[in-house]
């Protein structure tokens, strides 16, 4: 069985009735490592098909090849196709018709030496700038305008990288990495072993631009943002960067004594259609790059590497013109000129390391070669904030970082699952040399990432280590009550995560407590203690608890944080929620945006806490009554995580149905209020339950089954609404939470459509009960109580008592919503109904 995993640029792809000689085999490995071999088609052509982010070389039999290629040529994976056969002849007329056909070859050496040719050239036109991020997509051009975020944290990353210690493991890791790539490769195999035995740090320039293993290793782990390659090539890529980075004094001084003001290299390759527009939609804008890149100061041989077009429509020859302000480079530099260190030391070429930042100056057509020339200027523009939480969040490591910082790093990123690995790489070193100190933070770090995933039981165990290592250190020092304080808030969460709220807080007192030994009371971990205990405030509908803590929180740290620091985004979003719960939708919305906006600027575009921000904007757009820009929010986030979803993400994709089925029940109720259209408003019922449904199929909770019971209602069966809200029973009946409310409110519902109204009555009363206590008198809750028992007092002719129910309904409204909003139109229209009713029956009397 052939390895799946191709860690270098290109794949070739051999596909023959007989592909199975040995020595073509070795001999082709010797040119590309990763081959693929078929001898069916319909397995071949479902490799291909899938292989969307290869680079394939594609060597076929003419026979095959003549009923294939319709099947394949235009796939985009496919850079050139090699004819391989007995018959040159039979096959020169048919093959005219495919422009990737390179050749048709008879001999095996011929082959191999056009294939190299080949792969040489288009190493040299490989993508020269990418993004950073989850996805599975290459992207050779980055906006940094839009996404920030990604290349923050990418930044972030190599920076701890490149300052943890070497070690003789890391050297390790990586010539295993090496070794089991090229395991059938006896050419690379040697490569690694005289690198093994050889290497000097002030060589590492010399085998990176050695056509070896290191090149295409090392650049395929940063364009593919394979973080756990990147972490193995630690090694190299340390000394790679550092001796760049040494090299550029002496490079950039004899420069600044010579009296030039300006470096300009130049790189040719080939770019794609798309890479190309979006170069020019970034026009004044910043980009960056995450591999190291080969430029040249000799403008003509650059020109050579774009090639003469012939690979239209798939390729474009473009040339990069950089330009560097010598006035104002940072020495140390991320370039230099390595001629006299290169493997190559006749090119005149200057290496840039990776990260580096552009503004893109301009574009244009060169007709006269038929080319175009991008020119890019090195930049070192920062967004001022960003620099500002860069620096803290460096300052917060140790001068050396370990793994344990790496996972640290992890956590902010919100990718669980790489803190747990990277700190279980840690522990069996520190059981060894008995390091408590950093066992303590292993296991606090990894408790952490399974609460965040809600392993909840797995959280716990872990951090009752860390409690168990406290009490059981018996060095003579001091004891440890700042992590004790840590692990007992890690705790509470976790509890909260449980729903056990009563325990929750029992754990964040302790916290406090612990924390009152050793650190002074506007202390950031202080802060956190506050924001947890006012999350349970929170979602136990203790509103104005809930804003006096989260303010103690905010207090604090704004003190301490930079504004962009993630716990800042934290602080704002929860002040956003609790003014929703509040029903005050304005300040809602003003402090879910400051979230977004910090967010954005500091987050990959497509990160969990950003999405969970678009659905809380879109919440509120909702509540407001502006569906359609409600729909957009929702929308982004079904682009961005709906084709990714995996089944362990249910819940998240049926929280997201049922946004939409919200939407979709408020334009309901705006039809029927607004136009009196009975049959639109059930067209927009039905969307919404249709939603629901879906909703259901994926996660089943009690938000579902109460929109189910609630678009039921809007529909007149209540049979079907009593089934979604009898599922619930015993689960929220004898709770003391808002949600129980809206349960019993939605049964009194059920009941006024059965016509038992003592039983509604009973309903709606224990929803009063718990709204009294739960809200303030101006929420929304409270609002759609009165209203609905206005309506169940008129059905049953008290108009009264329908009157004042209607009226309070109206007055809360009034309170939070403008005249045009639906709700106050829903409770005039219910008030006025209601009035002329009581003065016709008056007028009747008399």
């Amino acid at each position: 069985m052939e390895d799946d995993s191709n860690l270098e640029d290109f794949t070739l792809v051999w596909l023959d009735i007989d592909c199975q000689n040995k020595l073509t085999k070795t001999r082709l490995r010797t040119i590309i490592n990763f081959l693929k071999t078929f001898d069916n088609p319909m397995e071949c052509l479902d490799y291909i098909s899938s292989a969307h982010n290869e680079k394939i070389f594609f060597i076929v039999s003419g026979t095959l090849g003549e009923t294939f290629l319709p099947l394949v040529h235009g796939m985009s994976q496919i850079v050139s196709i090699y004819l391989f056969c007995t018959d040159q002849r039979r096959h020169e007329q048919w093959s005219k018709s495919y422009s990737k056909i390179h050749g048709i070859f008879t001999n095996r050496e011929d082959l191999c030496s056009a294939l190299m040719k080949d792969v040489k050239y288009i190493s040299n036109s490989s993508p020269m700038m990418i993004s950073f991020g989850p996805s599975n997509i290459e992207h050779s051009v980055k906006d940094l305008t839009a996404e920030q975020g990604t290349f923050f944290w990418f930044q972030l990353l190599i920076d701890t990288l490149l300052r943890i210690p070497q070690t003789d493991n890391a050297k390790k890791d990586f010539l295993a990495t090496c070794r089991l790539h090229y395991d059938k490769n006896v050419s690379e195999l040697a490569k690694i072993d005289e690198f093994d035995k050889t290497y000097q740090k002030n060589q590492a320039i010399f085998w990176y631009t050695r056509d070896s293993f290191l090149y295409r290793l090392l650049n395929r782990a940063f364009r593919t943002e394979n973080i756990d390659i990147i972490f193995k090539f630690r090694f190299f890529m340390i000394d790679l960067y550092n001796q760049l980075r040494d090299f550029s004094i002496n490079f950039i001084q004899t420069l600044i004594l010579a009296k030039e003001d300006y470096l300009i290299v130049y790189r040719g390759q080939q770019t794609s259609a798309e890479e190309l527009q979006r170069i020019r939609d970034n026009i004044g804008r910043l980009i960056s790059m995450n591999t190291f890149l080969s430029t040249t100061t000799d403008r003509q041989i650059a020109v050579i590497y774009a090639g003469n077009g012939n690979n239209r429509p798939f390729l474009e020859p473009v040339l990069f013109k950089i330009m560097i302000d010598l006035k104002t480079v940072e020495i140390p530099a991320k370039f230099a000129n390595i001629k006299n260190i290169s493997y190559f030391n006749d090119e005149d070429e200057v290496l840039l390391s990776m990260a580096t930042v552009f503004t893109v100056e301009s574009i244009e057509k060169q007709d006269d070669e038929d080319i175009w020339e991008v020119c890019l200027k090195l930049s070192y523009n920062e967004d001022q904030q960003v620099k500002i939480l860069t620096q803290y969040l460096k300052m917060e490591m140790d001068d050396r970082p370990t793994e344990v910082d790496l996972g640290d790093l992890f956590l902010n990123m919100t990718d669980y699952q790489r803190a747990e690995h990277y700190c279980k790489l840690v522990i069996n070193e520190c059981q060894l040399s008995n390091d408590m100190d950093l066992m303590k933070r292993l296991y606090g770090i990894i408790g952490i990432s399974y609460m965040r995933r809600q392993q909840l039981d797995d959280a716990l165990d872990n951090f009752n280590i860390v409690i168990n290592i406290l009490y059981s250190d018996d060095n003579n020092r001091d004891f440890d009550f700042i992590t004790l304080g840590v692990t007992y808030n890690n705790i509470g969460m976790t509890y909260r995560y449980r729903n056990n709220w009563t325990e929750a807080l029992v754990y964040y007192d302790r916290a406090l407590d612990a924390y009152s030994q050793v650190l002074t009371s506007n202390h950031p971990l202080i802060a956190t203690v506050y924001n947890n205990i006012s999350m349970v405030n929170w979602l136990t509908g203790s509103y104005d608890q809930a804003l006096n803590n989260i303010q103690k929180a905010l207090d604090i740290r704004q003190q301490h944080l930079p504004e962009l620091h993630p716990l800042m985004a934290d602080t704002y979003g929860l002040l956003g929620g609790i003014y929703k719960s509040k029903s005050d939708y304005k300040l809602a919305l003003y402090y879910y945006t400051k979230t977004l906006e910090s967010r954005e600027k500091c987050l990959p575009t497509n990160n969990i806490l950003i999405l969970d921000t678009y659905k809380s904007i879109g919440d509120i757009y909702i509540a407001n009554g502006k569906y359609n820009e409600a729909l957009i929010y929702f929308t982004k986030i079904l682009e961005a995580r709906g084709k990714s979803l995996t089944t362990q993400d249910n819940s998240t994709l049926g929280g997201l149905l049922l946004s939409f089925a919200n939407v979709y029940l408020r334009k309901g109720d705006e039809e029927v209020v607004k136009m009196d259209e009975i049959n639109a408003s059930n067209v927009n019922y039905k969307i919404a339950l249709d939603y629901c449904q879906k909703a259901a199929h994926l996660s089943t909770t009690i938000n579902t089954h109460n929109y189910m019971a609630v678009v039921n209602i809007r529909l007149g069966d209540h049979q079907a609404a009593f089934r979604c809200l009898e599922m619930d029973r015993s689960t929220i009946v004898g709770s003391d939470h808002v949600n129980l409310g809206v349960w019993y409110n939605n049964m009194g519902k059920v009941f006024i459509l059965k016509r038992e109204w003592e039983k509604a009555q009973e309903y709606y009363q224990e929803a009063l009960n718990i709204y009294s206590s739960k809200l303030t008198s101006t929420h929304y809750l409270l609002s759609r109580l009165y209203y609905n028992m206005g309506e169940m007092y008129e059905e049953m002719n008290q108009a009264h008592l329908a009157q004042k129910n209607y009226k309070q309904a109206y007055d809360i409204n009034s309170q939070t919503f403008p005249p045009t909003n639906i709700n106050m139109l829903q409770c005039k229209k219910a008030l006025d109904r209601i009035t002329k009713r009581i003065t016709d029956s008056k007028l009747e009397f008399f």
